[in-house]
């Protein structure tokens, strides 16, 4: 499990995330959801060891955090992590000698199913092929923790498809993921938990299965949400 207690994080005078309290449990999707410059990235970035908080615990199977724990986090963005001169095959290379976690197998199942090559030149592939990529490469981790900020924005359908699909099918069992996305529909599916976030607080922390999602769209609730905050 994964639990945090009270987490806030100041920028100079401005607190941008604010006694924040979670528990994490192993093998569950969590949606995490808010409109820009709420905290979401700055709250993923916390947890991938990227940012450090300013108040609170973070801790990880009742131990607190620390620099170790970063190889066992796997944290994907919007921005470029390839080199121009890269094939496929040199970024897996690149993921099996970086990562002893790095599974081999897993990642030839999800190449195959996000359709890339391994002799594809990284600098000619698509948006929607790059960000496959990304996520093959993330998702082939075994990971103890996935967090995927906006991996599905700007993409075709098909693209978020194939991604959805492939997070679902071939996730360590045992991991914790949380993904953000503001096509929030488009993850409902795949997910177990919703958390909405406003203004570096979490205003609603419920399963999915909480929801009456027969009857109305997990977007329903979110625009609802936020008309109120």
């Amino acid at each position: 499990m994964v639990e945090l207690r009270n987490i806030s994080k100041s920028f100079s005078s401005k607190k941008v995330l604010r006694d924040i309290n979670l528990k994490l449990e192993k093998g569950k999707v969590y949606g995490l959801f808010g409109p820009n410059g709420v905290g979401k990235t700055t709250l993923l970035k916390i947890m991938a060891g990227y940012n450090k908080k300013t108040s609170g615990e973070y801790l990880i199977d009742d131990q607190e955090f620390t620099y170790k724990d970063k190889n066992n986090i796997t944290f994907i963005s919007d921005k470029e992590i390839f080199y121009s001169w890269m094939k496929v095959k040199d970024a897996v290379l690149y993921y099996k000698d970086f990562f002893e976690d790095f599974d081999e197998g897993k990642c030839e199942k999800l190449l195959n199913l996000m359709k890339l090559e391994m002799e594809e030149k990284i600098n000619i592939l698509s948006k929607g092929m790059k960000a496959r990529l990304k996520v093959a490469l993330a998702i082939s981790r075994n990971a103890k923790i996935y967090l995927l900020d906006e991996p599905l924005g700007g993409l075709d359908p098909v693209s978020r498809k194939i991604i959805m699909d492939s997070i679902k099918t071939l996730m360590n069992k045992d991991g914790i993921l949380i993904i953000t996305s503001h096509l929030i529909n488009d993850v409902s599916d795949m997910i177990d938990h919703v958390l909405f976030i406003s203004e570096g607080e979490i205003i609603l922390d419920t399963e999915k299965s909480n929801l009456d999602l027969e009857n109305h769209k997990l977007e329903d609730y979110y625009v609802e949400e936020y008309q109120n905050v």
